[in-house]
């Protein structure tokens, strides 16, 4: 549940962090059920500025280039598909700002849009903070991996003793909606944990992954985005998804789905076990199956039930 008033108070300081106003053009590039979309909308709003609107089944490539816009608000899959062509490249590099979120972008992606010139700002926020809370177009900042900017004055970020992520301050959401009663789940500081796990370090925000992704693996604590930021470090992977599977000495394991050329399990592990401990090495390698890269975000979900479905797993190819 969120109230009017903070869309509008967090769409206001959205417009003067990136200067908007009457002659820009915010592209909707995202869904509107989602609150990313959602803030375009407000932005345009209150700054004046022309809220671009492509036609339901338009592809985001062909709306760039049919609008022109000069703001753009995207999540990782879709900067890389822009990327990979050269009409979209080209509108990126005249936009004035292209807000990055949604999910961790791997350090290689964003150091392929730095050296495109694409005006690059790393975000971080959630539905229920509303808006983004940090944010960053530094070029060094940009590039540290799991870098997700800098904190912005009205919010207020602090990180736990187990290392989750604590908002507070303005633009907090007005809570959950059970059995007809909203339900603000906030601590005695009126703080929100966001389920993510991260650091703070001189103003930068750092975000290592999610508390429910995490998988005790003999007694050792994974983070699979973790394994997922090396994996696509290497050469030829273009995504990479890891999730858990139970397993009977362990308790879980790590296996990964991967998208890229010429890629076998043999070199992925290789590869790996250079950069990693040896008990956060995938057990198994997968080609990414298409379809779990449809949404804004990777289908984890879908991806560890297809383990678990016997049916399902035949049809996975292994690497």
């Amino acid at each position: 549940m969120h109230g009017i008033e903070t869309h509008i108070a967090c769409a206001r300081e959205a417009a003067t962090y990136f200067d908007l106003g009457e002659g820009d053009v915010w592209l909707m590039s995202l869904p509107m059920h989602h609150v990313g979309g959602l803030s375009i909308l407000f932005r345009c709003l209150v700054s004046g500025a022309a809220l671009a609107v492509p036609e339901a089944d338009e592809d985001l490539h062909d709306a760039v280039e049919r609008f022109e816009p000069t703001h753009l608000s995207l999540v990782p899959t879709q900067l890389e598909r822009l990327l990979d062509s050269g009409i979209g490249a080209e509108r990126l590099r005249a936009c004035r700002a292209v807000l990055l979120g949604g999910s961790a972008a791997s350090p290689a992606l964003r150091e392929r849009a730095l050296r495109a010139g694409v005006p690059l700002y790393v975000s971080y926020g959630a539905t229920e903070t509303t808006a983004f809370v940090a944010a960053s177009d530094e070029p060094d900042v940009v590039v540290r991996p799991n870098a997700a900017g800098r904190l912005l004055p009205h919010r207020r970020v602090e990180v736990a003793e187990d290392g989750e992520i604590l908002v507070g301050g303005n633009g907090l959401f007005d809570g959950y909606l059970e059995d007809d009663d909203v339900v603000a789940p906030l601590d005695t500081s009126a703080r929100y944990a966001t389920g993510d796990v991260g650091r703070l370090e001189d103003g930068v925000l750092y975000v290592d992954g999610r508390k429910d992704r995490m998988l005790v693996s003999g007694g050792e604590n994974i983070h699979p985005e973790e394994i997922e930021g090396v994996l696509v470090a290497l050469e030829g992977v273009e995504q990479a998804v890891v999730v858990s599977v139970d397993d009977a000495h362990f308790g879980a394991r790590p296996v990964a789905f991967v998208k890229g050329d010429s890629l076998t399990s043999d070199r992925l592990a290789s590869a790996l076990r250079e950069r990693l401990p040896g008990f956060k090495v995938p057990d198994a390698f997968y080609a990414m199956p298409e379809d779990a890269l449809e949404g804004l975000k990777p289908d984890v979900a879908g991806l560890t039930a297809m383990l678990r479905d016997a049916e399902a797993f035949r049809v996975l190819r292994a690497l």
